[in-house]
């Protein structure tokens, strides 16, 4: 979760959601779960995050507690996206079980596989280690259940979100960017400029040779004056705008600005894609 935010550029806090008016299952079992996860906050802030996190009373779903994730945009507002919660009632409501070591006095007191095998709805035997994530939001298959035999445990679910909705999620990076979008995620990455109409066939040498290396590429093939252009280009927050004419059909090359008008100049064609492609793999 913190290597996705961190590539976004999102800052986030941690709370922990206890225990609601309305629950389901044990009170112990609910315990159990809360200072696993307690435990769990501790060493991540600990070891990654390096700030604490905050308790939520009473806010965790009906099923288990739950560690939410506020992120921040670039004007501080904030935003729920990622989740991790715990949830230990369905597998006891699907009276779900796998065998693996330890507690096989339970598995031979009872073959049938029923409840009254000696387990009950106490959980404390079998840790979330015990199971292993096969896909976001589905149930949790149990590590040693293809292989070991042994006792009778119960796998715990785990939901676990990074983005939430992704629809929701681009809408969050669409005003934490300003439209102002990072090379790698950009829609408008390069605009070919030409100075004059009768550049425009070179202008297009450009864009294909551009997408052949899968970069979204235009050219303003409009008849309006050049700063018109440029400083359209900008406006629509193209991440560069290379401006070509006869100094850059002779010697296959093209004048490079950005969005912020730092102008970097003549470079040769194949050399500027390059330096694209090494931006590009910073995050890819």
């Amino acid at each position: 979760m913190k290597h996705v935010y961190d590539i976004f550029g999102f800052t986030f806090e941690l709370e922990l959601s206890t225990r609601p008016k309305n629950y389901l299952g044990e009170v112990e079992t609910w315990a159990h779960a809360e200072q696993m996860l307690t435990e769990a906050l501790d060493e991540f802030t600990d070891s990654k995050c390096g700030e604490g996190w905050q308790l939520n009373p009473g806010d965790g779903a009906f099923y288990g507690p739950k560690i939410d994730i506020k992120l921040y945009d670039a004007l501080k507002r904030r935003h729920q996206c990622a989740t991790c919660q715990l949830d230990f009632q369905l597998p006891i409501r699907f009276d779900l079980w796998y065998h693996g070591p330890g507690t096989q006095e339970a598995s031979n007191a009872d073959g049938d596989g029923s409840t009254e095998a000696g387990l009950g709805p106490d959980l404390r035997s079998s840790p979330v280690t015990d199971v292993e994530q096969v896909d976001t939001d589905q149930t949790m298959v149990p590590t040693e259940a293809k292989t070991a035999a042994g006792g009778k445990h119960r796998p715990v679910i785990v939901h676990r979100a990074i983005y939430g909705s992704l629809e929701r999620f681009f809408a969050i990076l669409t005003e934490h960017y300003a439209g102002k979008w990072p090379f790698w995620l950009s829609p408008r990455q390069v605009i070919v400029v030409p100075v004059d109409p009768k550049f425009i066939d070179y202008s297009r040498e450009v864009q294909e040779e551009l997408r052949k290396s899968k970069f979204f590429a235009d050219v303003d093939a409009t008849d309006r004056k050049l700063a018109k252009k440029v400083r359209e280009a900008q406006l629509a927050q193209y991440n560069f705008i290379l401006v070509v004419g006869q100094a850059e059909v002779d010697e296959r090359s093209v004048n490079v600005r950005t969005r912020e008008n730092a102008v970097q100049g003549s470079q040769p064609l194949l050399e500027f894609r390059n330096k694209l492609e090494a931006l590009r793999s910073e995050h890819m």
